[in-house]
């Protein structure tokens, strides 16, 4: 199998765009008939050149996605690793890691969720993660079973079997 060759660097490529341009404007045939050989393989040039910038325009968006996916630690379709540095909800200035559990005076878990789509954006809380009820506002856990402290992190696997079990 031959060596594949290494790509064409922007120079270059700009370089054979410029000789294209140079030689259109050196070999224009009024009459539209080939004075050379060279016009047939010329003629494919443009095909070429704009599958290269096909190409090219494919490469780019693929190496976006792949930054953009490498920028997170957990490649997770629904949960980021507690780790992660995008599992954070921001809500009035206070940054809340969605892989902790908040602890309630009582000792009940509660997972940041969300904002609030409503008017007041609030934080959305899921009482042991439980994603089968719906999710209480934070002022209202708050006012009901008092201050949150940080507790471990969130065991999504564990949420998500349990989810499925019940």
């Amino acid at each position: 199998m031959p060596a594949i060759p290494p790509p064409l660097s922007d120079e270059q490529y700009a370089a054979i765009r410029a000789r294209r341009s140079a030689y259109l404007t050196s070999h224009s045939h009024m009459n539209g008939f080939a004075c050379c050989p060279a016009h047939a393989s010329a003629d494919d040039v443009p095909a070429l050149l704009a599958e290269v910038d096909r190409l090219r325009a494919e490469r780019d968006q693929a190496r976006a996605e792949l930054d953009a996916a490498r920028s997170c630690d957990c490649f997770a379709a629904t949960f980021h690793a507690n780790t992660c540095q995008y599992a954070v909800i921001t809500w009035n200035g206070t940054t809340y890691n969605t892989g902790h559990w908040l602890i309630d005076c009582e000792g009940v878990p509660w997972m940041p969720h969300s904002l609030a789509n409503g008017m007041t954006g609030e934080l959305l809380l899921l009482c042991n993660g439980d994603y089968s009820n719906d999710p209480s506002l934070i002022s209202e856990v708050l006012g009901e079973w008092g201050p949150l402290t940080a507790g471990d992190p969130v065991d999504h696997s564990k949420i998500l079997n349990t989810a499925r079990e019940s």
